[in-house]
């Protein structure tokens, strides 16, 4: 019962913090060639609940900062079926 659903919820949900900065890399005349810039990258497992669906968008839309409506647009835009 509630046990197994809160395992479920923590194989759904993870936070990943990867801290891994390489540092500028200058030419010999001092040129910047590269820069370090984070990048994040999301995933979502195809939900057959749609209502537990909607709690993981509205979850996610909430951590990130942005509406409900621009991660469904993704969602639709990237969906692929099996």
């Amino acid at each position: 019962g509630e046990k197994w659903a809160n395992v479920a919820d923590n194989n759904r949900f993870r936070h990943l913090i990867e801290l891994a900065p390489r540092g500028r890399i200058y030419s010999a005349d001092g040129l910047e060639l590269a820069a370090s810039i984070p990048t994040y990258v999301v995933a979502l497992a195809d939900e057959q609940n749609k209502d537990r669906q909607e709690q993981t968008i509205t979850k996610l839309a909430e951590f990130l900062q942005i509406e409900p409506e621009e991660i469904r647009a993704k969602l639709k835009k990237h969906r692929r079926k099996f």
